[in-house]
């Protein structure tokens, strides 16, 4: 799809001041304590070949199928459903699944995230846990598809006024093919985090091109003055 179509013209630019740095260094404290755990395990292939992968996909479609509370999943009660649907996970990796829990439900909670886009993060929490079960550095690595994945989601999910429908749609639709394609490879990350960057681009353009709409305004307002 043509990104020049959205509607991009929101208020203000992209969130780049204390409240949005903020989210980040709440969330990345998560990130911080899974880089630990997973510093301490001896190598994410040797840790996944322990892991009954058949076993952990049909525990994931059956949570993935299952509707969380408007809050989302708890770290409690997301590696309790994955238990109950029959993933045999060690314990770093139910700690590793419990920590995505925890970095979803703590964006869930911000008010600057665009409450049309919830819905969809909180089906994305699923796959992205299932990387970290995986591959610990999918979560904790910014270069990795997965991580750098949600930092650019985090930059676009910021609340903007007015709303950008065309832009939140596009969102969820991005969030949506990880949540149908993805099966354990990094692929539907890496193909989202490239089109993530290109509406990145274009929503700073569009506040670019406000901006300088905006100075052409106040310019000839105060020449009209002069000339008065």
């Amino acid at each position: 799809e043509p990104l020049t179509e959205l509607n991009a013209t929101p208020s203000r630019p992209i969130r780049t001041t204390a409240s949005m740095h903020n989210i980040a260094a709440a969330s990345y404290q998560a990130i911080q304590q899974l880089r630990a755990v997973a510093s301490s395990s001896t190598t994410p292939a040797a840790n996944a070949g322990h892991l009954d992968l058949g076993a952990l996909q049909q525990a994931i479609s059956t949570v993935q199928a299952q509707t969380p509370s408007q809050q989302g999943w708890s770290a409690d009660s997301f590696v309790e459903q994955l238990h109950q649907a029959g993933a045999q996970l060690s314990p770093r990796q139910y700690t590793d699944a419990g920590l995505v829990a925890e970095l979803f439900q703590h964006l869930e909670q911000q008010s600057m995230i665009a409450p049309g886009v919830k819905p969809a993060l909180r089906r994305l929490m699923v796959p992205v846990a299932q990387a970290a079960i995986l591959e610990p550095a999918a979560f904790a690595d910014p270069c990795h598809p997965v991580r750098a994945t949600l930092d650019k989601l985090m930059r676009l999910c910021d609340f903007s006024e007015p709303r950008n429908p065309a832009l939140e749609q596009r969102v969820e639709q991005l969030i949506d093919t990880i949540v149908s394609d993805y099966c354990g490879d990094n692929a539907a990350f890496s193909d989202c985090e490239q089109q993530l960057e290109q509406l990145l681009a274009v929503q700073q353009r569009a506040y670019s091109n406000n901006a300088e709409r905006v100075m052409q305004y106040h310019r000839g307002r105060d020449k009209l003055e002069l000339a008065r």
